[in-house]
């Protein structure tokens, strides 16, 4: 399945039925090919899946990123009209995530890899030597700045004056310092990870997406997407 294919089930995914019921037959069904395919059980708690996931953006080569990237798309043709009627927050909630934030974590999941394997993909392929090695080697620093995002967000969670957009672009500036550093200040490698964030952002602050926060010029200590 092509990216174009895989990245127009997203688009058609929101357009479904909001009363649409999520097939567990056919998700377990998609999560077993996509685990024959990749080595990797989508059915994992979300911290696991996001570990396997991003261990494949490292390594010697670009085998594992691109078996992964296989693996998704293989995964959202399979599930087909199922995609958005099982990757959604409700239905995460109610039958696989032990909380809110679980699932929102879950999909952002998801959600990233239809940048990684779409617009992004190339980008990686491109800076596949210093990619490759960012993952494999500061993969620590990376971890940190995601873990410090996510207890700001647990901490500030139900606060009216949560600044999450705030602490998004501080997670995003932290990974562009690493991306700079190991990319040697790559223009594109810096979009890449400032949309990479993004998303992970995005997906549980909607309101965090506006046009000052687009990854349009990645330059290191700006805000997401300055």
């Amino acid at each position: 399945m092509t990216n174009k294919l895989f990245l127009l089930l997203v688009v058609v995914g929101f357009c479904l039925s909001a009363d649409a019921a999520c097939d567990p037959v056919r998700l377990n069904s998609c999560q077993t090919e996509f685990q024959t395919l990749t080595g990797i059980d989508l059915r994992l708690n979300w911290r696991e899946v996001r570990r396997r996931v991003e261990d494949s953006y490292g390594g010697a080569n670009d085998t594992n990123f691109r078996k992964v990237c296989r693996g998704f798309s293989e995964f959202g043709m399979c599930m087909r009209e199922n995609y958005y009627q099982c990757m959604n927050v409700p239905y995460l909630v109610q039958n696989v995530s032990d909380t809110l934030q679980d699932a929102y974590q879950t999909l952002a999941i998801y959600l990233q890899q239809h940048f990684v394997c779409g617009a992004g993909f190339n980008v990686f392929l491109k800076n596949e030597a210093c990619f490759l090695n960012i993952w494999s080697t500061m993969r620590q620093r990376l971890d940190f700045c995601r873990e410090d995002y996510d207890q700001l967000v647990i901490n500030n969670l139900g606060n009216q004056n949560g600044a999450f957009c705030f602490f998004g672009n501080q997670m995003r500036d932290c990974f562009e310092n690493v991306f700079n550093t190991g990319c040697q200040g790559s223009i594109d490698a810096l979009w890449w990870i400032c949309e990479y964030s993004r998303v992970d952002v995005i997906t549980q602050f909607p309101f965090c997406s506006t046009a000052g926060n687009r990854c349009t010029l990645p330059i290191v200590g700006g805000g997401i997407g300055k």
